[in-house]
């Protein structure tokens, strides 16, 4: 079951190295029948292609064709910071994910969904974010 999502912090995410990384969520592109998620951290910005396979969403680089033709709709897309992966086979999954954040002077809470074993399926947390995270187009 998913709960009522406000907003989406973090996306942690491994490849078939076992190496995980920790994102910032930053916005879902749904553009021409795909989803691409856009993450960032301190040193790098990704932006990933959803993708389902064996019933489970993974997430991959995308490619230079796709980045430019995100560019020719989206023109913010094309600033310095998205960087574009030099390998398009990577496939990544998301092990967990922190939402609903809520901060004041005597309080922090945040709520964590944590894969066991299989990929988590995002999607259905980010697009409850609303307008500002979530882009549809096309």
């Amino acid at each position: 079951m998913i709960p009522k999502v406000q907003n989406v912090e973090s996306i942690i995410i491994r490849n078939h190295s076992d190496e995980q990384s920790i994102f910032k969520f930053h916005k879902v592109v749904l553009y021409n029948d795909n989803q691409f998620v856009l993450l960032y951290r301190s040193d790098c910005s990704k932006i990933l292609k959803a993708v389902y396979k064996d019933g489970f969403l993974l997430l991959v680089d995308i490619t230079e064709d796709e980045y430019k033709e995100l560019g020719l709709h989206f023109q913010w897309m094309l600033c310095s910071c998205w960087r574009l992966s030099r390998r398009t086979d990577v496939e990544y999954w998301v092990v967990g994910i922190s939402f609903n954040k809520c901060e004041s002077e005597n309080l922090f809470y945040s709520e964590f969904k944590i894969s066991d074993e299989k990929p988590l399926d995002i999607l259905p947390f980010v697009v409850q974010t609303g307008v500002e995270n979530v882009i549809f187009s096309k």
